[in-house]
């Protein structure tokens, strides 16, 4: 069986390992302190871009070119949407972490059949991508304000299953620790049909180092032990 078809049948692990400085200079337009982080919504440079950590850090959740607002600024939201080589015609998506909605407002347009459960647990995030960046939920892109692996294990349970999932969620650091178990793999896998594809965004925010490998190590487990013929 080839390796092509192995990631087919289980999941495209999508990695990027640059990092853009957030530069000094900008115009904030607005802050928020929410039960989780601190949000900032800056401008500079033609890009609205919302950030976790504050003006001089290095850490950007999401940015929107203020001109052209379909062009993905970053480059791991195209290689998330790479994903759709593997599954082109995904009727069922699911996404772990909002930020400012761009890949969701993404895929609802490439898609305009497909439901999509978008899962965040922050509800002034929910607030700000809608007030900021043009995301609109409707009645087939869902919004649920929970705990992304509470959903993932309740889903489980109700024998859901999705034909793209898509994990994005960063906290001001990088992805929160309970959503890089092999157990939640465990669990994101048992939402996926044969041919359900797993897109996951680990783009470190520190850079290369030993630790943010780690999750290459679990995502490769996972493909080893779940591997079909």
């Amino acid at each position: 069986m080839s390796l092509v078809h192995s990631l087919k049948t289980l999941f495209a692990f999508l990695v990027s390992c640059a990092v853009t400085p957030l530069a000094a200079a900008m115009t904030v337009i607005h802050t928020e302190k929410s039960l989780y982080r601190n949000i900032v919504v800056y401008e500079e440079g033609g890009e609205r871009c919302m950030s976790f950590t504050g003006r001089t850090q290095s850490a950007r959740q999401t940015c929107l070119s203020l001109t052209d607002p379909n062009h993905f600024v970053f480059v791991y939201t195209k290689m998330m949407m790479g994903a759709l080589y593997l599954q082109p015609n995904p009727k069922k998506i699911l996404m772990i972490g909002l930020g400012g909605g761009v890949l969701p407002s993404a895929l609802a347009t490439v898609f305009p059949t497909a439901n999509i459960d978008v899962v965040e647990l922050d509800p002034a995030v929910v607030k700000v991508a809608r007030q900021y960046f043009g995301f609109n939920p409707s009645s087939r892109v869902r919004v649920i304000e929970e705990d992304g692996r509470v959903f993932v294990k309740r889903a489980g349970k109700a024998g859901r299953q999705y034909d793209l999932i898509m994990l994005d969620a960063f906290d001001h650091e990088y992805i929160p620790e309970h959503l890089l178990t092999q157990e939640f793999l465990f669990e994101v896998k048992a939402l996926l049909p044969a041919d359900g594809v797993l897109a996951a965004n680990t783009f470190p925010a520190a850079g290369c180092t030993a630790t943010n490998r780690q999750p290459m190590k679990r995502y490769s487990g996972l493909s080893t032990t779940f591997v079909s013929s």
